[in-house]
């Protein structure tokens, strides 16, 4: 481990799904320090080697299973088969088992809560009131509108409770792939599929779904995405296929950078003026800033995450105030012929940033440090799914970094370079007048694509109009 996790109010918590037989998933527990200035990493190879709390065998979990935070703990359950054909004859048992850990105590293992009403393939899941919603693949299909296809916990009654079906055809709710693309937006939780465009609405005031939102406000609503405060965060990056990157129609030749969309309305209506203030809200140019770039997330050095060879998965996560979190989790790849180098080796990066203004006046982001971590395995670790939480509270001393020391983090650029091949490691403090350019390139290239941003909404609103 990172270090003893009493010394640490935060915990990353990341769970990878291997493709192999001799072991099907591992549970890795990262604590975050909380003296980000005196933290030191002086390792031969620029990595700290880190393993799993937990290793768990085939049959465990489903593929795809849902990984959810709620308090201190973590639930685990449904799961999704390869294609879009309901894995009905495999892992039975499994299909509504709730799997749970508790995050203070995660060397004690999982144990189960009670189990789903009805089976969830492709699921999403978010938490309201203090309780945790599910909405998956139907594969009961049923008349009356209660298929089981969605369902609520309720830890205190250690019960789960079968909620009307969303308003779409059988033949949809059996087949949708509603995976990581929820997000609650004070009581609207929008829930987005990219298999033929669905688009959801769900009312926890009323506990009932909203009719189906218009096509040309629901197409830009970006699904999966990180609500704080009445605005919204992701990722945005041109071809993302990943589950974890949010499902963004506006995303069609961005390089990555995340971006924050807002405010929203408050409250959020379903009448046409409360439609008309969401659109605008989504497409109005003055309410999408770009935080941080990819030069910003991920360095112009030779990091492992930026490699060509790299395969990365990628997570923003929400600490807590202004506090984010960019994980990365990636494997050594040839990218032409899409075999692995290294196939005993996960890789892990962690950057920490805090919400600021810009001198323009506009929110970005301030990088405060960046951790690097591997895990060498014993068996080839292939996975084409991360899941990650955070667990903790954000300790004062992170606040009390600024504003002191925010122009000093602007002037200062700290590069490292580490390579798997030689296990060199280079760290170097570049000089004012250079950091000072690359600050000035950063600034343009956020408004380079705040322009980009404004010329892809006015093509859309043409061809809209066109088709009239």
């Amino acid at each position: 481990m990172a270090m003893a996790s009493s010394e640490s109010p935060i915990k990353i918590f990341i769970l990878v799904e291997y493709e192999i037989e001799e072991m099907a998933h591992s549970l890795f527990m990262i604590d975050l320090p909380t003296d980000l200035i005196q933290q030191k990493v002086d390792l031969e190879d620029g990595f700290e080697e880190v393993s799993p709390v937990l290793s768990f065998p085939e049959n465990k979990f489903l593929d795809n299973t849902e990984f959810v935070k709620l308090g201190s703990e973590i639930y685990l359950f449904g799961g999704s088969s390869l294609g879009l054909v309901p894995s009905l004859d495999r892992h039975t048992h499994l299909q509504t088992t709730v799997q749970v850990l508790d995050t203070n105590n995660p060397e004690k293992g999982l144990h189960r809560v009670a189990p789903m009403n009805a089976i969830k393939e492709r699921n999403c899941a978010f938490v309201a009131d203090g309780m945790i919603y599910t909405l998956g693949a139907s594969v009961d299909s049923s008349e009356c509108g209660m298929s089981g296809c969605f369902e609520r916990y309720s830890p205190q009654l250690d019960k789960w409770e079968v909620l009307p079906d969303p308003p779409l055809p059988l033949e949809q709710l059996s087949c949708a792939d509603w995976t990581s693309h929820a997000s609650v937006v004070g009581r609207k939780v929008f829930i987005g599929s990219e298999w033929r465009d669905l688009y959801l609405i769900f009312n926890l005031d009323t506990q009932r779904w909203d009719k189906v939102p218009p096509t040309s406000v629901a197409q830009y609503f970006p699904y999966g995405a990180i609500c704080v405060e009445n605005s919204l965060y992701h990722m945005r990056e041109r071809e993302a296929v990943r589950q974890c990157m949010v499902f963004d129609r506006g995303c069609d030749y961005e390089p990555l950078h995340i971006v924050k969309r807002g405010p929203l309305p408050n409250p959020i209506t379903s009448s046409s003026k409360g439609i008309l203030n969401l659109k605008n809200a989504l497409l109005s140019r003055d309410k999408v800033q770009v935080l941080a770039t990819a030069a910003e997330l991920e360095g112009n050095d030779e990091t492992f995450f930026t490699h060509s060879s790299f395969n990365p998965w990628r997570e923003l996560l929400h600490l807590g105030g202004s506090f984010f979190c960019y994980v990365v989790a990636a494997e050594v790849m040839d990218n032409e012929d899409r075999t692995w180098l290294d196939p005993h080796t996960r890789f892990f990066a962690i950057r920490i940033f805090k919400e600021v203004k810009g001198e323009s006046g506009a929110a970005e982001f301030l990088p405060l440090a960046s951790f690097f971590y591997k895990f060498c395995a014993q068996f080839p670790n292939y996975s084409e799914m991360i899941r990650c939480c955070a667990v903790g509270n954000v300790p004062d001393s992170w606040s009390k970094l600024l504003p002191k020391k925010q122009h000093e983090s602007w002037k200062r650029t700290v590069k490292r370079t580490a390579t798997t091949t030689s296990g060199s490691k280079e760290v170097k403090t570049e000089g004012h007048d250079q950091a000072a350019d690359a600050v000035a390139v950063c600034k343009l290239k956020k408004l380079l694509a705040a322009k980009e941003e404004e010329i892809r909404r006015l093509k859309d609103e043409l061809a809209r109009l066109a088709k009239k």
